[in-house]
């Protein structure tokens, strides 16, 4: 009983926070244009040495920065994940192609970034990267199905192929919709990322998936279990705070690694998300 009675309080909350941010939708204006085009515009550039050996162990995150509007704390926030844990690999979402140039620069990474849309609130560019200690293969942008019937905004997955040592690494950094849309919407754009991964052996895939209602987790565990990916960050508690509430809007899903260790960088103060990593080993061939 005292479970199903926090289940309806958490219900409760989450419709008033899903009214609240419609009447936020409704009056705030709608984007100029979206970037359908899939292969631009891009952004590009290099600023790590190259290193030469594979590693035993990666870490790759994955951060919402909101707005990229505080690009130095979040640059803070990453040198201190590096410091504590070590980084290979940063998914980042929310961001303009200034505040990726700025932290790739500052950690001395190589990048992509595919800009989505622009961002009716922000007025700027709005899209996901990747940036990387390691080389960048080749990239791409995958457009995912349908627009926000809020702000018409459409969402995207960067993806990219990182040399890691001798071993090509495929990650993608997304931002799928919020639950101011329908479920099937989001349920969609799980599946077309998961379509799109194909038969690589060493997968990657992070973001803001905006789970933040009962049963988006388990559907994400289904939709990538089915490819054969595990969530590495199922035991995280929470990955948002928002309108005075915790959510687990954030996570990161591989194939073909052994996941060591993984957890959230609870002291980041660049947005209302924390970063959330995973340390992986390489499995055998």
């Amino acid at each position: 009983m005292r479970d199903q009675r926090r289940r309806y309080r958490y219900l409760a909350v989450v419709l008033v926070v899903v009214v609240i941010a419609t009447l936020y939708a409704l009056a705030t204006p709608r984007p100029a244009y979206n970037y359908l085009d899939p292969a631009t515009p891009v952004y590009t550039a290099r600023y790590a040495a190259a290193p030469v050996t594979t590693p035993y162990t990666i870490t790759v995150v994955t951060y919402n920065i909101q707005y990229a509007e505080k690009i130095e704390t979040a640059t803070a926030d990453l040198s201190q994940l590096a410091l504590q844990h070590g980084l290979d690999i940063a998914l980042l979402q929310e961001m303009d192609a200034a505040g990726v140039d700025q932290i790739a620069r500052s950690l001395k990474f190589n990048y992509v970034y595919y800009p989505a849309t622009i961002h009716p609130r922000s007025h700027r560019d709005f899209g996901n990267a990747i940036l990387t200690r390691w080389p960048i293969l080749n990239s791409e942008k995958l457009l995912l199905p349908h627009l926000s019937p809020a702000t018409n905004i459409t969402r995207t997955a960067t993806k990219a192929v990182i040399q890691v040592g001798g071993t090509n690494v495929t990650a993608y950094s997304t931002h799928t919709e919020t639950i101011l849309t329908l479920p099937a919407y989001r349920s969609d754009q799980y599946t077309a990322i998961a379509g799109d991964v194909g038969l690589s052996k060493y997968v990657v895939v992070g973001g803001d998936f905006n789970s933040l209602l009962p049963g988006d987790a388990d559907e994400l565990d289904r939709t990538f279990g089915e490819i054969g990916m595990q969530r590495t960050t199922g035991n995280i508690a929470s990955t948002l705070e928002s309108y005075n509430l915790s959510f687990v809007a954030d996570h990161l899903f591989t194939r073909g690694f052994q996941v060591e260790q993984a957890g959230v960088l609870a002291t980041a103060e660049a947005s209302d998300h924390f970063p959330v990593w995973a340390q992986f080993t390489f499995t055998q061939p």
